[in-house]
């Protein structure tokens, strides 16, 4: 009798209506706000601005290098990922006190 009413995937595809325009809330109104905030906050945003296009663009050539290269794999995802982050707020936390 239970087996001709399998409920078990309902949840998943609820999940995607609930999910998705919450995803959508970050994708579309997150940059909105952050330039909104850098341009209110006068010369303090634009430094946060600056320094967050800076790490920015350096993830994207240290990873389109490793890319390129071939270095970049899946064993090694984890490693690089605690790499970055570690500089990031390292560079984060020098060019504040500067």
């Amino acid at each position: 009798m239970t087996r001709r009413h399998d409920f078990g995937p309902w949840y998943s595809h609820a999940a995607l209506l609930v999910v998705a325009p919450f995803l959508a809330t970050f994708v579309l109104y997150g940059p909105v706000l952050f330039f909104r905030q850098v341009i209110r906050s006068g010369s303090r945003g634009w430094f946060v601005a600056r320094v967050f296009f800076s790490i920015v663009f350096v993830a994207i050539l240290l990873f389109g290098g490793l890319l390129l290269s071939g270095f970049y794999t899946e064993s090694r995802v984890r490693i690089f990922a605690f790499v970055f982050i570690s500089a990031a707020i390292v560079y984060l936390d020098w060019r504040q006190e500067k």
